[in-house]
């Protein structure tokens, strides 16, 4: 599956998770202009991105089916264990950056749009970012 990986506008992070979850879910026709458009209609501003509620209401709005679990890297490995996809929020109580989670090796998690030059993420490092809940979407 080829998941939108660049960020290219400054805070589109959790628009890009909610695409990547769409097309994960295997939704057809989603590209990164489906980003911009959720941009135009207000959903996340230049300035400030998107907040945490918003990213779950859009969630909602779209039926996808998730879960909020504690969290903590075995629950990541466990919910991807079971097929599930895993979105980490990091930051502040309002605002966050989005990215997935869809895969681990032995130290790493596999990361869609954690970052522009890197698809992975140490656990250990992971686990000491990761402030709240974790979101499992599930199928």
């Amino acid at each position: 599956m080829r998941y939108i990986h660049k960020q290219r506008h400054n805070m589109a992070c959790g628009a890009i998770a909610f695409v990547n979850i769409l097309k994960w879910l295997g939704w057809d026709n989603v590209t990164y202009k489906m980003v911009v458009d959720l941009r135009d209609a207000g959903i996340w501003c230049k300035e400030d991105g998107m907040t945490r509620d918003r990213f779950r209401n859009l969630l909602k709005i779209h039926d996808v089916p998730y879960k909020l679990k504690s969290g903590k890297v075995e629950y990541i490995s466990r919910a991807l264990r079971n097929g599930h996809l895993v979105c980490i929020e990091v930051g502040d109580e309002e605002y966050a950056h989005q990215f997935l989670i869809d895969g681990e090796s032995d130290c790493f998690f596999h990361t869609i749009n954690y970052s522009n030059d890197s698809r992975k993420i140490r656990k250990d490092l992971l686990q000491k970012i990761i402030r709240g809940k974790i979101i499992v979407i599930t199928k």
